[in-house]
C-alpha cells in the first residue's frame, strides 16, 4: 500500500487522487438528469456518489495514484500514463480511466485499441474457420489476400464521437483499411484485413458496450479480397449511416419490414405467385451487372432517390407482397420502413443479410450475374453469367470503367474493342464534353443527359400511416 513519506509527497498524492475522483464523477454523471450511474445503481446526490466511490473503488483510485512522486509536466505526464494503464479490479463493470483531448474522461468499457488484445468476453461460434466466406469465382491479382468484412447495426450510440475514436484506434492497431460510418442510429462498415485481424475486430466490437447486446457473429459478412480492396481507413461521423435523405428521428429503422432468411427468401422468390414482387433497392449500375430474376429494378443513381421512386410507382407496388433486397441488407432496413408507411402494399419483407448472405447459401441460385461491391474489386461473382452489355456495340460485357469526361463520374460499360476505338463515354453529351475539354474550349459543369434522366429530386417525406401494419 502507499506510504506517505513527507508532506510534499502527500499533497501530490491527494491532488492526484482528487483528480481521479473528479474524472470519475464527471463521466458517470447522466447527460439528461442530475444523477450518477455506477455498478448498476443510480445516485441522486453528489455526496452519495462520493461515498460509493470511496467504498467500492478506493483500491482502484489508490492504485492509480500511488507511486507518483514528481512535479511539473513530468508529474502530470506520469499521472496520465497511470490513468491510462490501470483498470479497476474491484468493480464488476471493469472500469477504465482514459485521457482524451487533454482532459480526463471515464469510460465504462475496455479500450482494447490501447493493448491490441482480444477481450476476455466469450463469444460463441467466432472461430474464423466456422464463419462463412464468400468465394469469388473471378481471377484475383497477386496482391496479398485477406478478408473483406461487411456489417451494419441499427442501435442507439450514446456518444458517436467517442465510438468513432474507438473504431479508428482499434482498426489502426489491427492494420485494417476500409470505410466506417458512425451515427447516433448505429454503424455501417466495410473493412479489409487479414483473416486473423478481422476475427479480432469482430471479437472487439461484439464486446463493446454499444454493440454487446445488438450484434452477433452472424451479422458479419465475409468475402475474400486482395490488399488493394481499400487504400486507406476512413472513419466518419454522419447523420445517417446510409443516406436515405430522411432524418432517422422521423423514419427510424425500427419501422422496417420483417426479415426473411436466405432460405425463406429463396422459397418465396421462386414461387412466382402473381402477388409477389421482388424489389431491388440498389442503384442502376449495381443491378445492371447482377440481379434476381424478374426483379423490379429502379433506374436510380442514389439511394436517396428511392423514396421518390416509390411515390412515382405506387401502381406497380400496390397490393403486392414485396420482397426487398440489397447488397448487405442495410438499405432495406429504412427503405422498407418508407415503403410500409405508404400503406400501398399487401406486405413488405426484406432479405436478411442481403445478396451477400443469400450467395453464401445459394451461390448458383436465383441471383444471376455479379454482385457489385463498393471497393476496388468492384464485383464478386459466384456464377459465370454476364447480364450486362457494352454501351456502344451491345456485346456481353460487365466490367466497369469511369466515363472519360472530366466532369462525369458515371460507371461505363465499354468493351476492350470500343475502348480502343475511343468510346469511353457514357453518352453523346459526355463525348462532346470530352472533345471540347481536349481542345480547352469547355468549362461547363452541367450534368450530362444520362445523369439528368436519373436526377429526379427527392419528394418531400410525408408520413401516410403513423403505425404501419
Amino acid at each position: 500500500s502507499f506510504k506517505v513519506v513527507n508532506m510534499a509527497t502527500k499533497r501530490e498524492f491527494v491532488a492526484v487522487r482528487k483528480h481521479v475522483v473528479g474524472a470519475m464523477v464527471e463521466a458517470l454523471r447522466s447527460k439528461t438528469s442530475h444523477e450518477w450511474n455506477c455498478c448498476g445503481d443510480v445516485f441522486s446526490s453528489l455526496k452519495e456518489m462520493h461515498k460509493h466511490l470511496s467504498k467500492m473503488h478506493s483500491h482502484c483510485i489508490t492504485k492509480m495514484a500511488e507511486g507518483i512522486g514528481r512535479s511539473g509536466e513530468e508529474f502530470r505526464g506520469l499521472v496520465r500514463a497511470q490513468l491510462q494503464a490501470e483498470t479497476c479490479e474491484q468493480c464488476e463493470c471493469a472500469l477504465r480511466v482514459t485521457v482524451q483531448r487533454k482532459r480526463f474522461k471515464f469510460q465504462a468499457s475496455v479500450n482494447d485499441a490501447a493493448t491490441n488484445t482480444i477481450p476476455t468476453i466469450k463469444v460463441p461460434a467466432l472461430d474464423s474457420q466456422e464463419l462463412p466466406i464468400l468465394r469469388d469465382a473471378q481471377p484475383i491479382d497477386n496482391a496479398q489476400m485477406g478478408v473483406v468484412l461487411l456489417a451494419y447495426c441499427y442501435t442507439p450510440i450514446s456518444d458517436p464521437k467517442d465510438f468513432c475514436l474507438w473504431q479508428s484506434e482499434t482498426c489502426k492497431k489491427l492494420n485494417l483499411t476500409g470505410k466506417i460510418r458512425v451515427g447516433s442510429e448505429g454503424i455501417n462498415l466495410t473493412l479489409w484485413g487479414s483473416k486473423e485481424n478481422t476475427t479480432k475486430y469482430i471479437f472487439a466490437i461484439l464486446s463493446h458496450p454499444n454493440m454487446a447486446h445488438a450484434m452477433k457473429p452472424d451479422d458479419f459478412k465475409r468475402s475474400m479480397g486482395p490488399s488493394t480492396s481499400f487504400e486507406t481507413l476512413q472513419v466518419s461521423l454522419v447523420d445517417e449511416i446510409i443516406s436515405l435523405g430522411i432524418p432517422p428521428s422521423i423514419l427510424p429503422a425500427e419501422l422496417g419490414a420483417k426479415h426473411l432468411t436466405p432460405a425463406e427468401f429463396h422459397e418465396m422468390a421462386q414461387s412466382k405467385h402473381e402477388d409477389v414482387a421482388l424489389l431491388d433497392c440498389r442503384n442502376f449500375y449495381e443491378w445492371r451487372v447482377g440481379r434476381f430474376e424478374s426483379a423490379i429494378t429502379p433506374d436510380i443513381r442514389k439511394f436517396s432517390y428511392f423514396p421518390a421512386y416509390c411515390e412515382a410507382n405506387k401502381d406497380i407496388l400496390k397490393d403486392k407482397k414485396v420482397l426487398m433486397y440489397c447488397t448487405g441488407g442495410i438499405r432495406c432496413e429504412r427503405g422498407s420502413a418508407y415503403l410500409r408507411q405508404l400503406g400501398i402494399c399487401k406486405d413488405v419483407l426484406q432479405l436478411k443479410g442481403g445478396i451477400h448472405k443469400y450467395l453464401e447459401e445459394f451461390p448458383d441460385g436465383l441471383f444471376r450475374g455479379k454482385l457489385f461491391v463498393f471497393d476496388k474489386r468492384q464485383t464478386v461473382a459466384t456464377n459465370e453469367d454476364v447480364l450486362a452489355s457494352c454501351f456502344h456495340c451491345g456485346q456481353h460485357y460487365d466490367k466497369y470503367s469511369k466515363c472519360s469526361s472530366p466532369e462525369c463520374h458515371i460507371y461505363v460499360l465499354s468493351c476492350p474493342s470500343c475502348m480502343d476505338a475511343g468510346k469511353s463515354y457514357c453518352c453523346l453529351d459526355c463525348h462532346t464534353k470530352t472533345a471540347q475539354a481536349a481542345d480547352k474550349k469547355h468549362n461547363a459543369t452541367q450534368r450530362c443527359a444520362c445523369v439528368q434522366a436519373r436526377g429526379t429530386p427527392q419528394q418531400p417525406f410525408k408520413c401516410h400511416n403513423e403505425s404501419p401494419q
